[in-house]
Order: C-alpha cells, then structure tokens, then sequence
C-alpha cells in the first residue's frame, strides 16, 4: 500500500505521494475555519477539503493508499527524562519530571510515552488528545487508513544516523526550527516566527550549544539552507535530501517522510509514530487454564482495538467515537477463576552471557598501551576480547560501536564500563560481516592508568 504523506504548516496543505516509482507534490492554501496554522479546528470541512484535493490530485483509487500526517515541532512535546536507579519508582520519576516540562499544559489531557535511550536517560514524546483524535476522525471520514503520525524533527537524527551531540537547525515556510539531539533523541526544539539573521543565529547556537552540558555541541545540521555559516569551532553539515525525482522546492519535509516510511519501516510502530501513544487494550492471563480460551479472546480484542482504533475509529451510523481511544486502557478476561491450583505462566527474559560477546579494541586515544590495559579491564568482567590494534584516528570519546544484533548488549557493557569509560558514545553500525560483535574506539577520555 502506498504512502499519502501530508504536512499542514501556515495554512498551507502539502501532499506527497510515490505514484508509478515518482515522487509526486501537490499544495494548496486552506481556509482558516477548517484548519488554523497546523490545527485542524473544523474535522468535517477539513475532510471534504483534503478529500477532494486528493481526489484532483492524484487521480489514482483512494483503496491503494495509506494516510500519514507530519506533526510541527510546535503541536508535539520532546524532552530527555533523567531517572536515579536508587530513587523511586522510575515511571513515577518520569511522570513527575516530564510535568515540569510541560509548560503550563496537563498531563491529563495528552497521550504520552517513554523510551529507554541510555542507562537512566529516557524520551519522552507526548500529544494533546483532541490534536491525535482529530487525525484519527479525518482519516475515518475519508475512508482511508491511517499508518503514521510522526514528528518530523524526530526523523532529523534517524536520517542522518548519528547518535552524536548536535544542533538542527532548519528553514520551514517562514519559521526557523530549532532542534537538540542526542542518542539518537530530541531533547529541545523551538520554533522562531522571525528568522534571525547570522549574528543573532551565532549568538542562539552558542546558548544552545551549553544547553545543560558541560561539553559544548559543536556539530550543526542544517536543512534548507543554500549557504549557512557560523564562527569557526563549529562543523555544519548540511542535510540532503533524498532524491525521489523532481519536486518543487518546500516539500523537503515531506519527503523526507516519504523516504523514511519506505526505508526504515520499524518506525511504524516505534515511539517516532505518535499512534503508538494510544493505549491498546491490555488481556490479563492469570493462569495456563486460560492460555488456550485468553489467546484466542485477547487477540481478536488487541487485533479489533488496532484495527478500529487506528484505521477506522467508527462508532454508531459510522460516526467518529475519540473517546473509544481514550477510554479503553485496560480489558480482562472474563473466563471464571480455576478450582484447582495451576502454574503461573512467566515470561522469561533471554539471559546476556559475556563470554558470547566478541570485541576488538582500538587505541584511538593516543596513549601508548592503552587498548592492552582495556583489553585486560574487559577481560576482568568477563567479556571476550579477540584482537588489539591503534585507531585510523584519534577520537575525544569513546566510541561503542555494536552489530545491530547484538545492541541489546548496550546496557550491560555500559553499566561495566562507565568508569573506564565515560560518556561513550553508542552506535549499531558495525557490519553484520565483521568478525567480532563490538568495536571499542578508546577515546582520549579514558579512565585507565
């Protein structure tokens, strides 16, 4: 099924949509009475409005497509949440830290979640209710199922790949959008109506750049921007974007969807798709008596709820019903309590064994012998290390660099290694072709003696 990718910035409405393997773009300016800015404020004319725009648009059955919105920067809440392991209970460290954060808004009134990025670091993505439910009403009245709902800034760092420290900054119709990213993550975004010109966009990049941290962000992104420069210290690398063929300038974000839908899929049903907020109905099992009759109920329950709630969320004579979504959090089965004692049915988590974890270290720091000595640390802990050499390059801090089938080691080897190696930097490009599962670049701030 193909992708209907559709931004709504400024009053203007963007569509894109690959049509016989091209990229086709289409825009038109839309009345403030069904949609203000980047809100829709009236469901039904919006509708109309989209469904006939796509109608002349694209000319092709509405049955072959899939509805995917983009989400502003403005309409979306991004933040870092820190937890403390000896504190108490994380999600309740999350909750009551993410409201401080919400910047007068109610936690009450928005679908939210969070995401484990890092030893005790987590984001949090959330969006008022009635801004999801109003995409979800759109889409049921057009009849066309609804795949996505993402923010696009969270796209910036997948796209680009880096799990560094950096600053987006980009260009869309008349507004500046700034963005901080870490792990992978957006912590920070504003947005500026008044673009700011090269001394005032100096000035805001230095503040940010210390934005909570000790060590400076000196690598910037931008997106839309012909020439960008700043004061020397910084790298700027700017964003390009794909080549889908031919489209007119302005649609760069769009496409940017488009292509991510196509070529990173799992994002579908990742915390970057802002439908996965939603709460699904949760089918309690308590006992092996009712596995066999709990499976079949609590699937045909998860399966309706996924297929209602996202893609058509229809109540009596077909008419929208948001708060089916927000109401439904938690189903239990109905099957009466056994007689007689039963075994309890456990989940067993796959157990990390060190000594399966191959690693090459590379002295990337400058210090004579130091890839020895981290091989023998690693070794102390239990880890395989399979080979020492130097590093093509110096590099300020160290870098883990697993097989993306072996990331979910990260943690352990993190929790192992933070004092010998602090703030390293995590990735998972290393090709699944090597012969050893993580490459450890030692860093210049590496704490061995």
């Amino acid at each position: 099924m193909n992708d209907l990718v559709v931004s709504i910035n400024k009053n203007v409405l963007k569509l894109t949509a690959i049509i016989n393997d091209s990229l086709q773009s289409f825009s038109i300016e839309t009345p403030k009475d069904s949609i203000n800015d980047s809100k829709i404020v009236n469901v039904e004319q919006a509708a109309e409005l989209l469904g006939k725009f796509i109608s002349d648009s694209i000319k092709v059955t509405k049955k072959k497509f899939s509805l995917s919105f983009i989400v502003e920067p403005q309409d979306v809440f991004l933040s870092f949440v820190t937890v403390n392991k000896n504190g108490t209970e994380i999600e309740e460290q999350i909750v009551n830290e993410f409201k401080t954060k919400l910047r007068g808004e109610n936690l009450e009134d928005m679908y939210f979640s969070y995401e484990k990025i890092a030893p005790f670091v987590y984001q949090v993505a959330a969006i008022k209710k009635e801004v999801l439910e109003t995409y979800i009403q759109l889409s049921n009245i057009l009849g066309i199922p609804l795949k996505a709902v993402i923010p696009w800034v969270l796209l910036l760092p997948k796209y680009v790949n880096t799990n560094d420290s950096a600053i987006f900054i980009s260009k869309t119709e008349d507004d500046q959008v700034v963005a901080l990213s870490e792990l992978g993550g957006i912590y920070f975004t504003g947005v500026y109506e008044v673009e700011k010109n090269t001394e005032e966009l100096q000035k805001l990049v230095q503040e940010l750049s210390v934005y909570k941290r000790a060590k400076p962000i000196d690598i910037i992104y931008t997106l839309n921007y012909e020439t960008f420069s700043l004061a020397m210290g910084y790298s700027v690398r700017p964003v390009d974007v794909p080549n889908l063929g031919e489209v007119q300038p302005g649609f760069e974000i769009n496409i940017l969807a488009n292509y991510m839908l196509d070529f990173a899929p799992d994002l579908i049903n990742s915390q970057t798709n802002l439908l996965t907020l939603i709460p699904v109905p949760v089918v309690e099992k308590k006992s092996l008596s009712l596995v066999q009759v709990g499976s079949a109920i609590g699937a045909f329950i998860i399966v309706g709820v996924l297929i209602g709630g996202f893609m058509y969320l229809k109540g009596v004579n077909g008419q929208p019903q948001p708060d089916l979504v927000a109401d439904q959090t938690s189903v239990l089965s109905s099957v009466d309590e056994p007689t007689e004692a039963t075994a309890s049915e456990q989940v067993v988590a796959p157990v990390l064994k060190k000594e399966e974890l191959s690693i090459r270290v590379e002295n990337g720091s400058g210090i004579n012998g130091i890839a020895a000595k981290s091989k023998t640390s690693l070794e102390k802990f239990g880890y395989k290390v399979l080979e020492i050499d130097t590093a093509a390059q110096n590099e300020d801090t160290t870098v883990l660099r697993f097989k993306k089938s072996k990331i979910a080691y990260k943690d352990l080897l993190v929790a192992d290694s933070k004092d010998i190696y602090p703030d390293a930097k995590v990735e998972d490009t290393l090709e699944e072709t090597a012969t050893y599962d993580l490459l450890i670049i030692v860093g210049t701030n590496v704490e061995l003696e």
